[in-house]
């Protein structure tokens, strides 16, 4: 059985709209935060409520990279489709199966590549 790779790049693109979407987000909640924050200085605060605002400041913008780093990901396997070698393990060259790739579209090894540089790091 052949690779649908249309199948999969619709579902890349469909996964990049939803991270892009939901980096804005973060973004806009991060932009309204700032604005509350400068409230902080203010005598009538707690002092806590400035350790929360920073806590979640960080958070957001964790997440915020692990978002880019998926997102680079996509574009990365956006990139293999145009090349022709999307599904193509990147460490042995052999074909990254279906079901692998219909999990995590936008896997570059296989599932042994991938346990054994899980395993060694």
């Amino acid at each position: 059985m052949s690779l649908n790779v249309e199948k999969h790049r619709k579902r890349i693109l469909e996964e990049q709209a939803r991270l892009e979407a939901d980096r804005k987000n973060l973004r806009d909640v991060e932009r309204t935060g700032e604005n509350v924050g400068e409230l902080t200085d203010v005598d009538f605060n707690h002092p806590g409520d400035s350790g929360t605002e920073t806590y979640e400041k960080e958070k957001d913008l964790a997440l915020i990279e692990a978002l880019d780093a998926q997102l680079a990901q996509i574009r990365n396997a956006l990139g293999r489709i145009e090349a022709g070698t999307y599904g193509t393990c990147e460490r042995c060259g052999k074909p990254i199966p279906e079901e692998r790739l219909n999990v995590i579209p936008y896997a570059t090894l296989c599932i042994e590549d991938q346990e054994y540089i899980e395993r060694t790091q």
